[in-house]
């Protein structure tokens, strides 16, 4: 019987020389040369293994970025179906327009306010922020008891009570407000809307 021949030829053999006989060319680890790399594993790791890599690395960033396009998406959506006047702090911390620089620097320490409307007879006529402070010489203004009128920016950044949520935050992100002051009919100031404030809100709503 040819067959059981051919395999009893195989067991008389040494088997040296039967490993001898098998062809390894196409295999990526030799045992008679442990330290012989085939140019089959390079070849595999180029043309299989290195863009599955890439592949599943894109795959990944799509989605988180997805993700994050829903996210901002949702939060734009809850936003836009907000008013200003459901979330704004009502009867802000202000400051009159005959009100020494002095008292009104004072009064933003006290309560740890950045910006301070300034308003007469309850309508917004100006601001006073920190940076202002920083920037002017205030000494000279406290020394000489000047009015807060001297010294605030009449270009008061503002929304309207009535306003979407998402007009709100959009200012305060394009001219890096922390407060932006609320308004309703004939300018009169009614709240104000801190940045904290809409963090908190938008964290709220995530969890």
């Amino acid at each position: 019987m040819p067959f059981i021949d051919f395999w009893k030829h195989k067991l008389n053999y040494p088997i040296s020389l039967i490993l001898a006989e098998i062809d390894w060319s196409h295999k990526s680890y030799n045992p008679f040369n442990p330290h012989e790399v085939k140019t089959d594993e390079l070849s595999f790791l180029v043309t299989f293994a290195l863009p599955v890599l890439i592949g599943i690395a894109v795959f990944i960033g799509i989605i988180f970025l997805v993700a994050k396009l829903i996210s901002s998406y949702s939060l734009h959506h809850i936003l836009e179906q907000m008013s200003v006047h459901q979330f704004m702090i009502d009867h802000p911390i202000k400051a009159e327009t005959t009100v020494p620089v002095g008292e009104a620097c004072q009064i933003m320490k006290e309560h740890g306010l950045k910006a301070l409307p300034i308003v007469k007879l309850d309508i917004l006529v100006g601001i006073i922020t920190q940076d202002i402070i920083d920037n002017m010489k205030t000494n000279e203004f406290i020394g000489t008891g000047s009015p807060v009128a001297k010294l605030m920016n009449r270009k008061v950044v503002s929304v309207h009570k009535d306003d979407k949520a998402s007009k709100a935050f959009k200012l305060m992100r394009k001219w890096k407000m922390d407060v932006i002051a609320v308004v309703g009919n004939q300018n009169y100031l009614v709240g104000t809307v801190t940045y904290q404030a809409v963090e908190k809100f938008l964290a709220e709503k995530r969890s």
